[in-house]
């Protein structure tokens, strides 16, 4: 009897190491937070079956100030997740893990370290403020150079149609200077319209710099400080647009943002107007830039049949002032596709477009088809320019 008794004993803890043995089998089939790997541990079970299962990967960023304290979930159980709520003691009871939380803090300061900081904020927000005084007295004084060349100019040769024409991209540059001195003081220089106005002050003072040099007998002291001033500014302020007036903005890149400019400015003009005052001004940029394109041509047949200066020189002069006006009549473009003309930025761009196509349009005469087409656009301007006044005073 007790060989029997013993016997079955024997049966039944033969079953039952039977049963554990196969019972992690049954397991893995189901949903588990435990990591199960076979054997070399090259394998691994998915442990997150509640947060986030539609994204690629779960990534959480976080910020803590002096004196915070928090308690970030690793189990991946928590229904506060990223944060603990106490979950992860039930895994460990049912599956004898022994995960547990992360706990992050930040020590109190210190008075002395407060006031330091207080100290550091402090000169940090003297810094910025001189930065952007100096930057709008830059551009003031840009717009104030523009003026003198002008008149000095003006005052030699005579207001003629060519000296009008001629000294239109001056005006215009002068006008977009005083616009950005205001974009400065109202911290809007990070904004693709300003980026890119910057952009092209840049190209045209460097190139007015390069003309003034190829003529040395009609050098004035005023227009190369005018190109001076365009092109120093207006890579400060394009700086400033980009990493900030601190220059620490966080995945700022100038080299990126450059990269960026011609395919957005390119996708820009080939998108569809969305009403017609954008079809208006794409017909304008259109205009303009393939004028800027002949003009181009022209240039470079001129360096290749010789070393005339005064050609070079001419032609890189219309190359620059039909680029920024180009430019200008993009801004309005995407302005327009925004509905936002009724900006006063955009308002002033439209006057000064204006009076830039009306000695173009006054100097080759209007008779002519281009003269027609310039007179035509300097009207368009003109009238969104003041129809945008009226319906800002609408709404006000």
């Amino acid at each position: 009897m007790k060989f029997l008794v013993s016997f079955v004993t024997l049966l039944l803890s033969q079953q039952k190491a039977i049963e554990a043995f196969t019972a992690p089998v049954s397991l893995i089939s189901k949903p588990t937070t435990t990591c199960i790997f076979a054997e070399g541990g090259d394998q691994q079970t998915r442990i997150n079956f509640k947060h986030d299962l539609d994204s690629p990967k779960v990534a959480t960023q976080d910020k803590l100030s002096r004196g915070d304290k928090k308690v970030y979930c690793r189990c991946w159980q928590s229904g506060t997740f990223p944060l603990c709520d106490g979950q992860h003691m039930k895994h460990n009871e049912a599956t004898g893990d022994n995960v547990g939380p992360l706990i992050v803090s930040i020590p109190k300061a210190k008075p002395e370290e407060v006031v330091e900081e207080s100290k550091v904020s402090a000169e940090d927000d003297k810094k910025i403020e001189g930065r952007k005084k100096r930057l709008v007295m830059g551009y003031k004084a840009t717009t104030f150079a523009y003026f003198l060349s002008i008149i000095q100019v003006a005052s030699k040769t005579g207001l003629t149609k060519f000296a009008a024409y001629f000294l239109s991209s001056r005006l215009l540059t002068a006008g977009v200077a005083y616009i950005m001195s205001s974009a400065a003081e109202n911290d809007r220089l990070s904004s693709d319209t300003y980026k890119r106005l910057n952009l092209a002050m840049i190209g045209f003072g460097v190139i007015g710099l390069i003309v003034q040099a190829l003529l040395p007998n009609t050098r004035t002291a005023m227009a190369c400080i005018a190109a001076f001033l365009t092109m120093v500014n207006a890579v400060k302020g394009y700086g400033y647009g980009v990493l900030g007036w601190d220059k620490k903005k966080e995945d700022a890149s100038i080299v990126k943002d450059l990269a960026n400019y011609p395919v957005s400015v390119l996708k820009g003009v080939f998108s569809i107007p969305k009403n017609m005052k954008s079809f208006g001004y794409l017909g304008l940029t259109g205009m303009v830039g393939t004028m800027k394109v002949i003009k181009l041509v022209e240039l470079v047949q001129v360096l290749k049949d010789g070393t005339d200066k005064v050609m070079i020189a001419t032609r890189l002069s219309r190359f620059a002032s039909l680029s920024f006006l180009a430019m200008v009549a993009y801004t309005l473009k995407d302005a327009a596709d925004r509905d936002r003309l009724e900006g006063s930025t955009f308002i002033e761009l439209n006057f000064l477009a204006a009076l830039s196509l009306a000695t173009m349009s006054a100097y080759v005469g209007f008779n002519s088809r281009l003269g027609g087409f310039a007179a035509f656009f300097s009207g368009f301007s003109a009238f969104n320019g003041l129809a945008s006044i009226q319906k800002k005073q609408s709404k006000a």
